[in-house]
């Protein structure tokens, strides 16, 4: 008999105080009333407005097995709270959520579903296809969110329609080798996960939700954030070759076009049982090394 699945929630706070409380509540019963493992992984980072102090409440209310309290000295980035949080872990699969109650645990059923019927590595909630949607904001939060998925879509085309999002399930050990290749350490973290998860070969699917605004406080979203996001989006758009101490990539199709040059001159100076000879003898190949193809006949062609 296979072993039980375990949940591993990260929910990274900073001045949630009043949301904590009803998240937590709604994650277990969510979790209890579908005979689910968890356990819920809170990062507060220093909160001025007591956070940290409500968390150990509820550590004693839940239970220490079902609660655990990674607090960090400061602020320190959204990306590197899950970092942290992920190193408890104990689940099999990790669910990324934000604490301020507009990632809805009713929707975990369903993520949690997707995954079992499809074997997949990530879900992903969707504000943007299906049932999904957004309620509680204005038009200019709305736009600047189609915007930035847009602007992200257009120019890393991970084939994700809500590349922004953030309320996720992975695979643990899928989230561990996608997170030791992201950079980014702020609002651009969730994106960067997808883009790398894509590349690395990692199966995606996506379940619809409905995104509502946060219940209490302001949201972290200003400014600076929004520059950072700009700017972390060029770092990730950067192709290899541009990317320090990284050899230039080779297309499948130039090497092949070498090749074939090297194969002509071969054709047009020796008959044609020399030139298959010569060519199975020939080094092999790499495409993410120099070119180099040598011939004692013919010198050195690039």
């Amino acid at each position: 008999m296979a072993p039980k699945d375990k949940y591993t929630v990260i929910l990274p706070t900073y001045n949630e105080r009043r949301n904590l409380p009803i998240i937590i509540w709604l994650l277990n019963r969510t979790f209890t009333e579908n005979d689910l493992d968890y356990e819920i992984i809170i990062v507060d980072d220093a909160s001025p407005d007591g956070t940290l102090e409500v968390a150990q409440q509820l550590q004693k209310l839940y239970n220490p097995k079902h609660i655990l309290l990674r607090p960090r000295p400061g602020k320190l980035g959204l990306g590197t709270a899950y970092v942290h949080g992920l190193k408890s872990a104990t689940g099999n699969f990790v669910i990324i959520m934000d604490a301020d109650f507009s990632h809805h645990p009713k929707f975990l059923p369903s993520m949690i579903a997707t995954q079992k019927r499809t074997r997949c590595d990530i879900v992903t909630g969707t504000r943007y296809a299906g049932d999904g949607g957004v309620y509680g904001w204005d038009l200019k939060r709305k736009l600047v969110s189609r915007g930035a998925n847009l602007v992200a879509d257009t120019v890393l085309r991970p084939g994700v329609s809500d590349l922004t999002g953030s309320f996720r399930l992975y695979k643990k050990s899928v989230l561990e080798k996608v997170m030791g290749k992201t950079e980014s350490k702020g609002y651009t973290f969730q994106m960067e996960l997808m883009t790398r998860a894509v590349g690395m070969g990692y199966r995606i699917e996506e379940c619809p939700i409905s995104f509502v605004d946060r219940v209490y406080g302001e949201s972290k979203l200003g400014g600076e954030e929004i520059v950072e996001y700009l700017k972390d989006l060029d770092t990730i758009h950067k192709p290899p070759c541009t990317m320090p101490n990284r050899s230039p990539r080779i297309s499948p199709a130039a090497v092949q076009r070498k090749c074939m040059y090297a194969s002509q001159i071969d054709q047009s100076s020796t008959p044609a049982k020399h030139t298959k000879r010569k060519l199975q003898a020939a080094p092999p190949v790499y495409p993410n090394a120099r070119l180099q193809i040598r011939s004692k006949r013919f010198g050195k062609v690039q």
